[in-house]
């Protein structure tokens, strides 16, 4: 309840002020997880609201598909020019490289950076890694040993890297400075 609370007030929020502080140009950042979960690949803008989506974000996507359809409400309205856009999986400067609970390309990016590590059997790089961004409590304080268990764990050895799913989805990726 909180959370989809939380986003409707957001989405509310921002362009309900930028309406009243008379803000003419608004870009609104949606997402992809506005979309059916079984839409078809690649998306086409028109799947939107032709099926069910995904439960595990639900919430979410509820919130989003209300901030497109206010920008879209406003501009039939008042004639401004809110644009709301849903943006492939960004990547860039301070994203989440967690290996438990990142998205996919920070998270394989991050894994192959270690396992190359591992390969030129760089420690001192795979441990300044750990030590900004410890693995369930491992850091670079802990043995060589420990580390490469804990590394193997989630795929990432020096001779190869475990990239899990079923490699059917489809997806494209953008620096977040290029958008």
């Amino acid at each position: 309840a909180d959370f989809i609370y939380d986003n409707l007030q957001i989405q509310q929020n921002i362009i309900g002020e930028s309406f009243r502080h008379n803000v003419k140009k608004l870009l609104f950042l949606g997402s992809t997880c506005i979309y059916p979960k079984n839409a078809e690949q690649p998306m086409k803008e028109e799947a939107l609201l032709t099926s069910p989506l995904e439960y595990t974000n639900e919430s979410y996507a509820i919130a989003k598909i209300a901030g497109l359809k206010m920008c879209e409400s406003f501009n039939l309205q008042y004639g401004t020019d809110y644009i709301a856009v849903m943006p492939t999986n960004l990547y860039g400067p301070n994203d989440n490289f967690d290996l438990k609970r990142s998205h996919v390309l920070p998270a394989m990016i991050r894994k192959i950076h270690l396992a190359n590590c591992l390969k030129k059997n760089d420690w001192k790089a795979v441990k300044e890694d750990l030590n900004k961004r410890p693995v369930e409590g491992i850091d670079g304080t802990n043995s060589n040993e420990d580390i490469l268990h804990i590394l193997t764990k989630y795929g990432i050895t020096p001779t190869y890297v475990e990239l899990w799913g079923t490699g059917k989805p489809l997806r494209e990726f953008l620096w977040s400075e290029d958008m």
